[in-house]
């Protein structure tokens, strides 16, 4: 990239600073001509809990843990004000009204910065719970995304004024 006049920035950004409770870190580069000063978005400074995220309505009995997963589960795994890392698969558990439970694949888009409406227009297309699980777990997360885009457009703003 350098060779054609491009300078690549890179930074870890977390969800959790940008607005969604979920501890994920992500490794984001930003390729852009020399002549431009790119900075990352600075972290939020509120993190929303993760119960205003959840279903309060949800089938307990559907999402609840198997002995087997319940011996698995370890202390410091169980998302509390935010959500671990969410991935590909139905593992990640919250404590809620005195249980552990699995969260739903709503959740799940959720807590990747989707809203309810997108999460119901894929609904309508039959897709299987498992498939659900995996969009969201190899997704980036909206915000995320919108913080950097936000950043990029101020940069080209700055350079056209610069420019006139």
């Amino acid at each position: 990239m350098k060779e054609i006049g491009y300078k690549n920035h890179y930074q870890v950004l977390n969800a959790k600073d940008y607005g969604i409770p979920q501890e994920r870190k992500r490794v984001f580069v930003v390729s852009v001509l020399n002549n431009l000063n790119f900075k990352f978005p600075t972290p939020y400074k509120n993190v929303p809990d993760i119960k205003d995220y959840i279903d309060h309505k949800v089938d307990f009995e559907r999402y609840k843990l198997s002995d087997n997963e319940m011996h698995k589960t370890r202390r410091g795994r169980v998302g509390k004000r935010t959500a671990k890392t969410l991935t590909t698969s139905p593992n990640q558990v919250i404590y809620y009204n005195g249980k552990l439970r699995k969260l739903t694949a709503k959740e799940h888009w959720l807590l990747m910065g989707f809203d309810e409406s997108d999460y119901n227009r894929v609904l309508h297309d039959n897709i299987k719970e498992s498939h659900l699980y995996k969009l969201a777990g190899n997704s980036i997360v909206v915000q995320v995304l919108e913080a950097i885009f936000e950043e990029v457009l101020k940069m080209i703003k700055d350079d056209a004024l610069c420019q006139q």
